[in-house]
């Protein structure tokens, strides 16, 4: 929004300082609107979380489990059969707790 002007007199200065302002509020109130508009938009239970459901803190405290035993479930074993899956992901997850504490702690 650089421009490079040249006035010759004080009414052309004033002139387009009004045209400027004008044009900077026009911007703010176009951002406040997009952001209400944006907002809005956003459903709200993830705004205000689930306040209805409540969550297994067992189900989210291992991400990188879930990761990995789904990952290598699809992948390396999707062709064995449904209890080798099951043992599998209990390992992995082990493992991956292990992973996970040493990570957080660096």
């Amino acid at each position: 929004m650089k421009k490079c002007l040249t006035f010759n007199n004080h009414q052309t200065l004033q002139l387009q300082l009004k045209c400027m302002r004008l044009e900077m509020k026009q911007q703010e109130n176009g951002m406040i609107s997009d952001t209400k508009n944006y907002v809005k938009s956003i459903p709200k239970n993830i705004m205000l979380g689930n306040k209805n459901k409540t969550l297994n803190p067992k189900a989210v405290a291992n991400p990188i489990g879930r990761i990995l035993a789904k990952g290598i479930n699809a992948t390396l074993l999707n062709k064995q059969g449904f209890l080798t899956k099951i043992i599998a992901g209990f390992f992995i997850k082990k493992v991956s707790k292990k992973l996970e504490n040493k990570l957080l702690k660096t």
